[in-house]
């Protein structure tokens, strides 16, 4: 993972989330490269009768979003915590 203090000097912010907040909605543009610095997340999405397809689970110190990011590619599955992290965006 890279280290905070290096995303910090390259201009980036750390932002808390809690359980349930949405971080990125499912067709939104990707802008941002996400890495985790405490708790849990959840990538998801559902189905059209509702039922929900788990695509990963992430937690500290790792990183999600990239694809969409490097290819400039909206998402797909919608990102939830799990517990309270935070995250540097």
């Amino acid at each position: 993972m890279i280290p905070e203090e290096k995303l910090i000097e390259f201009g980036a912010t750390l932002k808390k989330y809690y359980k349930g907040d949405r971080i990125i909605k499912e067709g939104q543009k990707a802008v941002f490269y996400y890495q985790i610095a405490s708790g849990n997340v959840k990538m998801n999405n559902f189905n059209e009768s509702g039922k929900e397809f788990i695509q990963g689970m992430f937690s500290a110190p790792e990183s999600f979003g990239e694809p969409p990011y490097l290819l400039t590619s909206p998402i797909l599955p919608m990102r939830k915590p799990l517990t309270m992290p935070k995250y540097t965006a």
